[in-house]
């Protein structure tokens, strides 16, 4: 059974649609969060501590209040992507990540102050700070 995430404000630009669930593709290396509201409306995902374990946003402690707070382990962060017209042109979104809240699967995406993590990062640059084992092929 997918488990339904609400984003109460819902996601900039797409307020209007507040449930979603998280698909994952085949190979596991990038995710879909498509809107239970109208299956057509997803956002391809990924894990960005995946392929940056250096990726340390300093989210702001009044989205984890907003999400019910809790322990750390009780979150999951994802970089939301856009695949332009093949990998080298493809960015994911580091300065605003999705925080969902693990326990009671509310999500919101977060903005995050004073850092140089930026709204388009290149997938290769991500790549190349990545594990040995992950692979976006």
């Amino acid at each position: 059974m997918e488990k339904i995430i609400t984003f109460e404000e819902g996601i900039p630009g797409f307020e209007t649609y507040k449930e979603y669930v998280i698909l994952e593709e085949s190979t596991r290396n990038f995710f879909y969060l498509e809107s239970v509201q109208n299956r057509s409306l997803f956002f391809v995902i990924i894990d960005p501590f995946k392929y940056m374990p250096s990726y340390s946003p300093d989210i702001s402690e009044k989205y984890f209040e907003f999400l019910g707070g809790g322990e750390t382990s009780d979150f999951a962060l994802y970089a939301m992507v856009n695949l332009g017209k093949s990998l080298h042109t493809a960015t994911a979104n580091l300065k605003a990540p999705i925080l969902i809240n693990t326990k009671n699967f509310k999500g919101v995406q977060t903005i995050i102050e004073n850092t140089n993590y930026d709204i388009k990062t290149s997938l290769v640059q991500i790549m190349k700070g990545c594990d040995s084992n992950a692979s976006l092929d």
